[in-house]
């Protein structure tokens, strides 16, 4: 799965679709992206078309009718060996153009979206009908239908989108009603499940009206609703979301929100200090609050969401999943944990992916099962328990255990993964991590009283090295490529099979299995086990399963929302399959009934 999956378009496909779609956004509404056509797409001008109707000076197509004449479109072509493969129509968002008539009409138009019955559903009839026509006659000409047509725009551009795919069916021949649509911050949502409307959760245009009416309550304060084809739960994580002016809201507030609408609108042309102490009082999240526009930004969206579609984590995805994406300034970044806050929107379910930059990032998972990503630079990353995953990237990295060394062990399985396991059994899987920090605490006043202070270890492949001597890894057995059989001790031992077709043979101690790539096959030696599965783990059986074992289940691409083990078990025969896609445990011997499901966790 991913984020970004629609229609027939899931992992790579999704991501080729995003990118297509971020890259046409983003051609209407930079010069720069124009000049080097970005993502590959050239534009088709109107003497190609055969089009009469208004042309700016840079060969951008302008509204052509009494109602949105400032409204801006583009239509791109792809080119193989010369032969047109597929077409993007890219609608521009609210005053890009730069002049004051742009500004004007724009803001008229998104009032008019806002009030009039039905505007929004016709914005791409009223400003380009005539247009739509030539481009479907210019495309069947070339040999294409519908469903290679890309339609995309962001912000009041989203709006055309939503538009387009609203009236599809019923005019120009119902050429566009196969076609792909996708909006970037649209403010409107079109019935059905055209469209899907990528947004963060904290950008006050996005979804601030319900479908395409305007409400006080629904419009003016904090609007995330869920909508049915969009993503609801990705979070740009700037200086404003950790603002007072981002989350507080009193009575002065209350009082000023006419006036924070009129400065939004004039923060817009003339930045000004006096905008800016209005914010302080406005609604957190809201329209009415200029600084929550930094949420808005395109160049925000970009570098965002490439970010997300680049992350190793994005086949655990899914269109609601949380998704924390850092956007700090340089000074914040330095002294900020980017972590999931849940601010001023509905709540948070399910795992968190936290993403960070190519500088140093401060990354901190909560309590639950998180996904953490520092990507380049030296980054420092804290988790509060759980089962988590930690990707430090490149540069020097650093994970922060927030305590005493005592209170975890250390496993290392000899290909990369650092395994931290904390007291109450929670285990953080890492890689690329070059140093522990652990608290340490010296006496003073003759032991009444005591000093904290950091001591760093490095890891090393044989263990934690510090200032303080050697702390060993916990003892493992460790396979490799081909098929292992590996033994724990009496006491407790980490099995790591690797890939290959292992057979893990536990003690009597309380032991972790991690069987790796291929068809395992893993035996209890009676003691509260721990069975961790990551990624296509393989068929796997499990022999001698108890109440008291856990089954941990991360990274398994296609799980989606549903983390109940319910979705996922079924009785064969004497035995218990629990099904992930292609991937299976199969408990020997234990019946539905037998299954503790507080101890199976899917992550």
């Amino acid at each position: 799965m991913g984020v970004f999956d629609y229609k027939g378009f899931t992992g790579d496909a999704s991501k080729g679709l995003y990118a297509d779609a971020i890259a046409a956004a983003q051609y209407i509404n930079s010069p720069t992206a124009r000049a080097s056509e970005t993502g590959g797409w050239a534009p088709i001008s109107a003497g190609q078309l055969d089009y009469g109707g208004p042309v700016d000076a840079q060969g951008i197509f302008t509204g052509d009718g009494f109602f949105a004449r400032t409204a801006d479109a583009v239509l791109l072509g792809k080119y193989d060996n010369g032969k047109l493969v597929s077409l993007g129509v890219s609608f521009r968002g609210t005053g890009v153009g730069g002049t004051v008539e742009d500004m004007v009409g724009d803001n008229l138009s998104n009032l008019a979206t806002a009030f009039i019955s039905d505007y929004a559903n016709n914005y791409a009839k009223y400003g380009f009908n005539d247009l739509f026509g030539k481009i479907a006659l210019y495309a069947q000409s070339h040999g294409l239908s519908g469903k290679d047509v890309l339609v995309t725009g962001h912000s009041q551009g989203g709006t055309g989108v939503n538009s387009l795919a609203a009236l599809s069916a019923d005019n120009w021949g119902g050429f566009y009603k196969d076609a792909s649509y996708v909006a970037f911050a649209s403010p409107t949502q079109s019935p059905g499940k055209q469209v899907l409307n990528i947004g963060y959760e904290n950008d006050p245009v996005f979804r601030v009206l319900d479908g395409s009416s305007f409400g006080v309550s629904t419009s003016l304060g904090v609007h995330d609703k869920a909508q049915v084809l969009a993503t609801n739960n990705i979070v740009n994580f700037n200086d404003h979301y950790l603002s007072a002016s981002g989350n507080d809201l009193g009575v002065v507030g209350s009082m000023l929100a006419p006036v924070g609408l009129v400065a939004s609108w004039v923060n817009a042309i003339i930045p000004n200090p006096l905008t800016g102490a209005i914010s302080n009082y406005l609604a957190p999240q809201s329209i009415l609050n200029p600084g929550s526009w930094k949420a808005h930004s395109l160049d925000g969206y970009a570098d965002g969401l490439n970010r997300v579609a680049g992350s190793e984590f994005y086949s655990f995805t899914h269109r609601d999943s949380t998704l924390i994406v850092s956007n700090l300034s340089n000074d914040m970044r330095s002294k900020t944990w980017v972590e999931d806050l849940n601010r001023n929107a509905e709540k948070h379910t399910g795992s968190a992916f936290i993403i960070g930059t190519d500088s140093n990032d401060l990354l901190k998972g909560g309590s639950g099962n998180d996904y953490l990503e520092g990507r380049a630079g030296d980054d420092t990353f804290r988790e509060s328990g759980g089962y988590n995953i930690l990707l430090g990237g490149s540069g020097n990295n650093t994970y922060q255990l927030q305590s005493t060394l005592g209170y975890f062990s250390f496993a290392n399985d000899g290909d990369g993964t650092l395994y931290i396991r904390d007291q109450y059994g929670g285990i953080s899987m890492t890689r690329d991590i070059g140093a522990i920090v652990s608290d340490i605490w010296t006496s003073k006043w003759w032991g009444l009283a005591h000093d904290r202070s950091d001591l760093t270890h490095k890891v090393t492949d044989y263990g934690l090295e510090s200032s303080r001597g050697l702390t060993q890894y916990a003892s493992s057995a460790k396979g490799d490529a081909g098929d292992n059989e590996l033994k724990a001790n009496a006491f407790g031992d980490w099995l790591f099979g690797q890939s290959g077709n292992d057979h893990l043979i536990g003690g009597k101690g309380n032991d972790v299995f991690v069987g790796g790539v291929g068809n395992d096959l893993i035996t209890s030696g009676g003691g509260s086990d721990t069975f961790l599965f990551y990624g296509a783990f393989g068929n796997d059986r499990i022999e001698g399963y108890s109440a008291s074992s856990k089954l941990v289940f991360q990274g398994i691409a296609g799980v989606g929302q549903d983390y109940t083990y319910q979705a996922h078990a079924t009785a064969v025969g004497s035995d218990t399959l629990l099904l992930f896609g292609s991937d299976s445990v199969t408990l020997v011997g234990v019946g539905l009934s037998d299954i503790n499901g507080a101890g199976i966790v899917i992550a």
